[in-house]
């Protein structure tokens, strides 16, 4: 297939033209690309960095059997294979815990009196080790800036604002190597809460079945040869000022700018006229989805726990949990198990889902590139205005409800994920950039000693936003109740918090490198997008630079009150070891399976 092969071509030249390493520094992997070819010959260190005679000569080879002969050799013929089948065991954690226990009993029986009481006095010694600060001699010998190196000023938003057929168009004058990115963003803010998670499961529908006029395989290489990539996502943030959740259905796309007409056909293809309701692809897609979600929120517990105590008390988290948590996962099981029964209904959802948000109305789109949007957009733009419905904005739609869970989640895992969430501005506490600095000295001093160094945990991480929503969540930790109690007890540590000023500064330092975290064209267009849509403006971008550059030891300690606002709240959502949980389940209101909801 020719025209496959182009696309994939197109799809590897692009990446190679766009240069986007993520969130990795682009320098060092400019560098290291560099070495796979520097460390065999000199001559040869900047080979990688010019591809496009390459990406010709394979363009040349399409048709010629080149490819098929490649696949031929070192796939089908190939005799060099290993075949590894990994077969679950019921209670195998269990299992290896009671012998791990029995070994240990039995090394300890082995020791005389003397050798266990050494191992006391090395343990005591060991935690009397990692509760000692290092000595100030030491790290005085590593350099380190002073505030006065920082730049005073922020990071500008790059916003302007135009309209294209009645559509509202935030475009960011940014550099990007003749490379367009546009984001049709269309706010359900409006729509009855129950259809969040069909609209939620459209986008992993959308690209994955049949269009009209492409067949889903079709459809993968024609984004390929017409874009650098076209994804379907939801999400929700946080309005500053009212606290209210801001709800939103995103179609993302990158695409050479003499390209933009094609792609902006093909995502007006997808939405319009994707057969939604295909049978045999949404069962498969709701199993492939799930699979790959039941695997995240283990995987990640920090963040499914942290996100779920939030959802307690936070609108948008709520919400969150509707689009990608706890509650979209449970709903995808119960489509997958009940899959017959329930096809028609959700057919039905799904339809209503798609015309409830393709709302005229609802869309304002970003454009970050070099051209002005009313040249480059103005075509594609003004067909997808005139397709998309005109209704006005329902009013008083239905929320998610809100209530203080505190759940268990059971899994088989030996290690545990523990969260607690609360809002300091619903005590009447403001934002203040203070707060950046002091999640930079929880995360390398009270944190970090007492749930990880101490308490044994991979990590432990915290959150303070504008909206007030804030949490605390471990990772991979051994304990679960002891982890909630340096929570609750972190409020001491701040009203009694001292450090001398050369601390300080080390922890300025590590809040502004956050704020000043390099951007990618397209990371800076949508951060700019993001604060145009939630209301945040240069002015609060750069009083907040302010406050953290003039952070002080008594300002930390004026925030002990922000912290006592959080863990009042008395929440607690972990996610662990069957037997942990059952063992804590009266610091919970419910105790269940992850992977089933209790409902």
């Amino acid at each position: 297939n020719r025209r496959s092969l182009e696309a994939a071509i197109n799809h590897f030249e692009f990446k190679h033209k766009e240069g986007n390493f993520g969130r990795y520094p682009k320098g060092l992997m400019l560098g290291l690309d560099a070495l796979e070819m520097w460390l065999y010959d000199d001559t040869k260190a900047l080979e990688l960095f010019s591809l496009n005679d390459v990406f010709s000569e394979l363009r040349e080879k399409t048709g010629s059997g080149y490819f098929e002969e490649l696949i031929r050799t070192y796939m089908i013929s190939n005799n060099h294979k290993t075949y590894v089948a990994a077969v679950p065991k019921y209670g195998l954690n269990q299992e290896e815990e009671r012998a791990f226990k029995k070994k240990l009993a039995d090394y300890k029986a082995s020791l005389g009196e003397q050798e266990i009481l050494q191992i006391v006095a090395d343990t005591k010694h060991l935690k009397q080790y990692q509760s000692e600060p290092s000595p100030q001699e030491d790290l005085a010998k590593i350099p380190l800036l002073s505030i006065s190196d920082i730049d005073k000023c922020a990071r500008k938003l790059k916003n302007q604002v135009t309209e294209i057929e009645h559509v509202k168009v935030v475009s960011h004058d940014i550099f990007t190597n003749g490379i367009s990115y546009v984001e049709l963003n269309f706010n359900i803010n409006d729509i009855d809460a129950e259809l969040y998670k069909p609209i939620s499961l459209l986008t992993e529908i959308f690209k994955y079945v049949d269009t009209d006029s492409h067949t889903y395989d079709e459809l993968a290489s024609e984004i390929d040869l017409e874009t650098g990539g076209l994804g379907f996502s939801t999400g929700v943030s946080t309005y500053v000022e009212t606290g209210k959740a801001f709800s939103y259905f995103n179609v993302k796309m990158k695409m050479l700018d003499e390209k933009i007409d094609a792609a902006m056909k093909l995502a007006e293809e997808i939405l319009f006229t994707s057969h939604i309701t295909d049978k045999k692809r949404l069962k498969e897609i709701i199993a492939e989805t799930k699979a790959n979600i039941k695997t995240d929120l283990a995987a990640s517990g920090h963040v499914t726990a942290s996100q779920r105590a939030a959802s307690y008390i936070s609108e948008t988290y709520a919400v969150k949990e509707y689009l990608e948590g706890l509650d979209y996962y449970w709903y995808l099981d119960a489509l997958d198990r009940e899959f017959d029964s329930r096809y028609e209904a959700l057919c039905e959802e799904l339809n209503e889902a798609l015309s409830e948000l393709l709302r005229r109305g609802a869309l304002v789109i970003s454009y970050t590139g070099s051209r002005k949007p009313e040249e480059a957009l103005l075509e594609a733009v003004t067909s997808l205005s005139r397709k998309l419905s005109s209704r006005a904005a329902y009013e008083n739609p239905k929320k998610v409800p809100l209530s203080v869970k505190n759940e268990g989640f059971q899994t088989e895992a030996q290690v545990q994920y523990v969260a607690t969430a609360g809002n300091f501005r619903e005590k009447g506490f403001a934002y203040t950039g203070a707060l950046n600095v002091l999640q930079v000295i929880f995360s390398y001093d009270y944190l970090w000693l007492n749930v990880r160094v101490k308490g044994g945990a991979y990590g432990c991480m915290c959150a303070f936003s504008r909206s007030g929503l804030s949490y605390f969540t471990s990772y991979r930790d051994p304990k679960l109740l002891e982890t909630w109690d340096i929570y609750q007890r972190a409020a001491d540590y701040v009203e009694n918090f001292d450090a001398d000023d050369r601390d300080m500064t080390k922890y300025i330092i590590g809040a502004v490198s956050k704020l000043d975290a390099p951007l990618t064209p397209s990371a800076e267009g949508s951060f700019s997008f993001l604060c145009y849509m939630l209301g945040i403006t240069d002015e609060d971008i750069q009083k907040e630079r302010d406050e953290v550059l003039a952070t002080d030891q008594e300002k930390i300690r004026q925030l002990a009150p922000y912290i006592s606002a959080i863990t009042d709240s008395r929440i607690i959502c972990a996610i662990g070891n069957e037997g942990r949980i059952t063992e804590s389940k009266d610091a919970f209101k419910t105790v269940q399976s992850l992977y089933h909801s209790a409902e």
